[in-house]
């Protein structure tokens, strides 16, 4: 079994700082993990750095781990937009990328978040279905 390790993109306490995803990247390569991972928050009742974003910037501090999303929101990112974010991170990387895929969380409010399917003008509705036409067609190219 390989593990992976999710990196820090909310505060927990500590500033987000570039110092924090270096030292959990360094972390995670030194005891053995093989792969990062970050989740895609578009809206979050704290300050969350974007999950691609920071997969970029640990590029070359991730030496061989896998690059990995957790789901990556295409409805909401567009899918064009989303694949040309990860193929880059993956060309870049070696072809170190893992993505997951899938629509937003349901539209219902929690403690924690608040819709981002609304907050895109995606119906709740539609999440899925709209999450199929995206990402239907979605391959690695050979």
């Amino acid at each position: 079994m390989d593990l992976g390790v999710h990196l820090p993109l909310m505060p927990f306490g500590e500033a987000l700082t570039l110092g924090r995803l270096r030292g959990a990247v360094d972390a995670a390569r030194e005891c053995g993990f093989a792969a990062v991972s970050a989740n895609d928050h578009f809206i979050f009742q704290t300050p969350w750095l974007d999950g691609p974003t920071a997969l970029a910037s640990m590029i070359e501090r991730s030496g061989l781990m896998t690059l990995a999303t957790t789901v990556s929101l295409a409805v909401l990112r567009g899918p064009v937009a989303l694949a040309k974010t990860l193929a880059a991170i993956d060309i870049l990387s070696g072809g170190r990328v893992l993505a997951a895929v899938g629509p937003a969380r349901p539209s219902a409010t929690t403690r924690w978040s608040v819709s981002p399917s609304r907050s895109a003008g995606v119906a709740s509705t539609r999440r899925s279905s709209s999450c199929g036409r995206c990402c239907g067609g979605s391959r690695r190219p050979s």
